[in-house]
């Protein structure tokens, strides 16, 4: 259900959560805020909260020891831009087209990238 509320806090509360999982490998987990004064949004908060989760969980998931996974926040106008970045390897080029078909994603986390 659609409300509104400040992203920035919701964000920081998951990056400490990531910090714990990420700790074992020695993983460096970071926030950028570009802006100081974020607006507040309208949104499903609990769809945002679990995006947010599964983007982090991926990305310590897939980033290799002492790597690095930063979180970056911007107003973009009419929008809030979230990008989650890591030094890990990446999804294959090859799959980038099917990043969004369930069937593909489901096949290919199988034996390869977990695009889930």
């Amino acid at each position: 259900m659609p409300c509104r509320f400040e992203i920035a806090p919701m964000i920081e509360k998951q990056i400490e959560i990531a910090k714990v999982k990420a700790a074992h490998k020695g993983l460096n987990v970071s926030l950028e805020l570009l802006e100081k004064d974020l607006s507040v949004i309208t949104a499903d908060k609990d769809m945002i909260n679990r995006v947010i989760a599964n983007l982090l969980d991926n990305a310590i998931k897939y980033t290799g020891v002492d790597g690095a996974v930063t979180v970056r926040i911007a107003d973009r106008d009419r929008y809030i831009m979230v990008q989650v970045g890591d030094t890990g390897p990446g999804i294959p080029a090859e799959y980038i087209p099917f990043c969004s078909t369930p069937s593909i994603v489901r096949t290919v986390s199988r034996g390869g990238p977990d695009l889930d």
